[in-house]
């Protein structure tokens, strides 16, 4: 099999696999800021220490949309911001999304759970306002999830 033919295979066992993280992730700069999201469905998101605690089900028709918002500098560092979010479906139905703090020692991100139905294109309406600064981030994309069948 010549190379051609190993990588055209190499994408498809990687694309046509059940067991991937469906994911991508979508940043946007606003000044002195950018402003990071990622959704993706609930089923790769591990229960200890993140999952169950804070209340994420691992379901197919369950996503997570995480958000940060960090501080450009001589390095980037996230910074605490009031983070609100929608879901919005094609109907026009717009779902907030409780958005929650998620801290690992100096990093701080925020995370909410949404329910959606397999192939569901939504768009997603995140708005930030980072603490101390006055400063509105808007950020807005369209998203199709699809349900992971390998979920429990």
């Amino acid at each position: 099999m010549n190379s051609l033919a190993r990588c055209l295979v190499a994408v498809a066992i990687i694309v046509l696999h059940p067991c991937q993280v469906r994911a991508q992730a979508h940043q946007q700069e606003f000044g002195r800021y950018l402003l990071y999201s990622k959704v993706m469905t609930s089923s790769p998101v591990p229960q200890a220490g993140s999952g169950a605690e804070r209340g994420i089900p691992r379901t197919g028709n369950h996503g997570v949309l995480t958000v940060t918002v960090m501080e450009k500098g001589p390095s980037l560092r996230s910074v605490p911001a009031k983070v609100r979010a929608y879901a919005i479906g094609v109907a026009g139905l717009k779902r907030p999304i409780d958005m929650r703090e998620t801290k690992a020692g100096d990093w701080v991100s925020y995370r909410g759970k949404f329910s959606f139905a397999p192939r569901e294109v939504l768009r997603f309406e995140i708005v930030a306002e980072p603490e101390g600064s006055g400063e509105t981030l808007d950020m807005r994309y369209r998203e199709r999830l699809e349900a992971d069948r390998q979920a429990p």
